[in-house]
């Protein structure tokens, strides 16, 4: 049995050379709309993300918007808040909150869902 499979598994197209070069160029074409259709998603969750980080933003307070460090309580809650509540990614969080690197916002936000009884 597995001879017989072996032998229908040489070769990664069963077909002329003509089918094979048709095959290839409904995968270029293919590959190619899904990367425009990905940069279509991308850009629509990134503005989803910034529509639901701009209320959040908007309630700090004077002071809260003067601490600048990476690992300020407000840049945590809000972190641990677009979590929980959106499909946002660490990268963009780091990014949008200044927040360093995404391990470094994953690292917050995993210890303020824990002393917080969120985990």
């Amino acid at each position: 049995m597995e001879k017989a499979y072996e032998i229908m598994s040489r070769g990664w197209a069963i077909g002329s050379d003509a089918f094979k070069d048709k095959l290839l160029e409904d995968h270029k074409v293919t590959s190619r709309s899904r990367a425009r259709a990905s940069k279509k998603v991308a850009e629509i969750r990134h503005r989803q993300w910034s529509q639901s980080l701009a209320p959040l933003l908007a309630n700090l307070s004077t002071n809260q918007k003067r601490d600048h460090r990476k690992s300020a309580h407000w840049k945590v809650r809000i972190a641990a808040h677009m979590k929980a509540n959106t499909s946002v990614s660490y990268a963009w969080l780091a990014a949008h909150l200044h927040m360093g690197s995404p391990l470094y916002v994953s690292k917050h936000v995993g210890l303020f869902k824990k002393l917080n009884g969120k985990a």
